[in-house]
């Protein structure tokens, strides 16, 4: 009986050292304030990630026609802004914080996943 409560608190204390090596460029919770700035350095890096999603659907800039996004030259676009959002609502974990200081787009698999 001793070694199952001992089990526990080892468990439930998160013991540094105890478990699998956590990667530290991971965000356990991403902050939705942190999409801007995100795609931002994205954009500035050219990866595809911060590129607008454009589909397929025409609009208007006047009227609000698009079922998701915004129109833009005439076509229904989803921002990176806003696709990062919906995801992080959504609970993905997509570790924007490094996002943010990555050199090279590939860094996004290889470093911050």
């Amino acid at each position: 009986m001793k070694i199952s409560w001992i089990f526990i608190w080892v468990l439930l204390s998160g013991c540094a050292g105890c478990g699998p090596e956590i990667n530290n460029n991971i965000t356990i919770k991403d902050d939705i304030n942190e999409c801007a700035p995100a795609c931002a350095h994205l954009q500035k890096l050219g990866c595809d990630e911060g590129k607008d999603l454009i589909f397929p659907e025409t609009c208007t800039v006047d009227t609000d026609t698009c079922s998701s996004g915004v129109c833009v030259e005439g076509y229904c676009t989803e921002t990176c802004e806003m696709f990062c959002k919906a995801m992080v609502t959504e609970g993905r974990e997509l570790g924007l914080e490094c996002w943010q200081i990555i050199s090279k787009c590939s860094e996004i698999e290889s470093v911050c996943r």
